[in-house]
């Protein structure tokens, strides 16, 4: 099971409650609207939501209202975000993505977004900030901890100075060690070479590295690196923002990465807090007390995430998981009983117990008895 961004916008693309609790009905319309644009793929549907004048001035949020330069930045970004719901339906169905309304509130909608395929699916959040007439202006990526008018700020380089883009970020326009840094950086990004765009990143003065715009600007790099980054990242950002309630979600990579299972469940309390109790919510707990060895509870969790969605396939795997490790035999043939149930295909028995994990069940006598039926079984 992984956590990793739903939606990993590389910075070169970005140049082109409970679930039941559904209140204002403008956020709620906005929210299943937005849900079904991802679902259906639709880029015009996308674009008939987004604001693209509230999507630049939240971009321009740190230029000055008297500032001279601001109107004529606004404009250029209002055009350029005036296509952007093409360039999201584009990402969506890369990923193939599917959404779901979780709640929302006033001027607010939580939206959860899948990708991938069964058996490494990938999961986030997405509340969306809902203006006048149902028009979105913004949303906060949980998986990424960062909102869409800052990732947006990277793509506006061409547009806003550099000496206001890294003031807008860092507030450190006066210093010109920073700004000469981040101007290579930005040539990096836009070269392609990732690599180099996050080690010049990683050489900035700590200053920089203290503030949340290089934490989460972090995040997004080091996920295109690969693990060692991403762990690298992590372990400074708990570090840093540790404490950070729109960071716990993207804070369980960490603890399941370093054994700390303890605190995955706390950060998992944390992040319901603010996202609600979900079966997503329920597979993590489930798969970190499997780490804690806290096997009945385990079951217990997965069986509540199982209640809200019968056909979870997180949880359904998961489940199997807790027979594997508890080295309950039973447990794992009845798991995989309700993958069958759920997913309507017969599972491969013998090509099952090749796997390392199933070493030890192949000989015990439940799932001998499956083997034994298996049409490709040798016994």
């Amino acid at each position: 099971m992984r956590i990793p961004a739903v939606v990993v916008y590389s910075l070169l693309l970005l140049c082109a409650g409970p679930a039941n609790a559904l209140g204002t009905p403008g956020a709620a319309d906005t929210g299943e609207r937005f849900v079904a644009a991802i679902n259906s793929v639709d880029g015009g549907a996308f674009n008939d939501m987004l604001d693209a004048e509230a999507i630049a001035a939240r971009v321009l949020g740190g230029i000055a209202p008297d500032a001279p330069e601001r109107k004529g930045f606004h404009n250029v970004l209002s055009s350029k975000y005036s296509m952007l719901g093409w360039s999201l339906s584009a990402q969506f169905m890369a990923g193939k993505a599917r959404a779901k309304l979780v709640s929302a509130t006033d001027g607010e909608a939580l939206v959860r977004v899948t990708m991938g395929e069964p058996g490494d699916l990938a999961h986030s959040y997405m509340r969306l900030k809902v203006g006048a007439g149902g028009k979105i202006e913004d949303w906060y990526d949980y998986a990424l901890a960062m909102s869409m008018s800052e990732q947006l700020r990277f793509s506006a380089a061409s547009e806003i100075p550099l000496t206001t883009l890294v003031a807008m970020l860092f507030g450190r326009s006066d210093d010109a060690a920073t700004v000469a840094k981040f101007k290579s950086f930005a040539a990096h990004v836009v070269q392609g070479n990732q690599a180099a765009a996050y080690k010049t990143l990683q050489s900035m003065p700590d200053e920089v590295k203290a503030s949340r715009a290089y934490a989460t600007l972090s995040v997004v790099l080091s996920r295109q690196l690969g693990i060692d980054a991403y762990r690298e990242t992590l372990n400074a950002l708990v570090k840093s923002h540790g404490e950070d309630k729109e960071l716990q979600f993207i804070l369980i990579d960490h603890y399941f990465m370093t054994e700390q299972y303890e605190k995955a469940l706390a950060a998992i309390a944390a992040a319901e807090q603010e996202l609600g109790a979900d079966e997503v919510m329920s597979a993590q707990r489930c798969a970190a007390l499997i780490g804690m060895q806290s096997y009945q509870d385990a079951l217990v969790a997965c069986d509540r995430a199982l209640a809200i969605d019968p056909t979870f396939d997180t949880a359904l795997w998961t489940r199997v998981r807790v027979g594997l490790t508890s080295k309950d035999a039973e447990l794992v043939v009845a798991s995989l009983e309700r993958v069958e149930e759920a997913t309507g295909t017969p599972i491969d028995y013998d090509e099952l117990s090749q796997r390392d994990a199933y070493a030890w069940v192949r000989e015990q006598e439940p799932f001998k008895e499956k083997l034994r039926a298996s049409p490709n079984s040798a016994q």
